[in-house]
């Protein structure tokens, strides 16, 4: 089986055992409302942990859902980027507002699931918390998005 290049798990053990280094009581890879949740003095935190082999700049993406969950629990929740250097591993991080500083939303994807080969099927996303493209919502994202670039807030 080959390596998977782009896989987290090492980068989320290895911040798990750093966050068990600087005395936290317990820490777990969760994956919601964040990759690790830890405690310390009953106090609950979260650690979202963003993978890169990069050296200089990294180009990654945090999902609404994972917005979502660091606005819920801004005060404990951080934004962990982790890599590779020759000594071992780095982690830089961020509270939700820096690392807001260094977001921006694009013009929204639409993805597809398209079968190629065999016949032509359209395949259904029902029951995957996908939600189906329609005429309606595709003209309330672009009515969005619209009114993002004209720099409301």
């Amino acid at each position: 089986m080959a390596e998977n290049l782009k896989s987290d798990v090492a980068a989320k053990e290895a911040f798990r055992d750093e966050l068990l280094r600087r005395g936290f009581d317990a820490a777990r890879i969760t994956g919601s409302p964040a990759d690790i949740t830890a405690t310390k003095g009953g106090e609950t935190f979260y650690f979202e942990v963003k993978f890169t082999r990069q050296s200089a700049s990294y180009f990654g993406a945090a999902t609404l859902t994972e917005w979502d969950a660091a606005l819920k629990s801004e005060e404990r929740f951080t934004f962990v980027v982790a890599f590779l250097r020759d000594d071992g591993w780095a982690f830089h991080e961020y509270t939700p507002d820096e690392f807001m500083q260094m977001s921006y939303i694009p013009p929204f994807k639409i993805f597809f699931n398209v079968p190629v080969g065999g016949d032509r099927v359209v395949m259904s996303r029902n029951g995957s918390g996908a939600v189906a493209l329609s005429r309606r919502r595709l003209t309330m994202m672009s009515e969005l998005f619209a009114r993002f670039r004209g720099g409301e807030r």
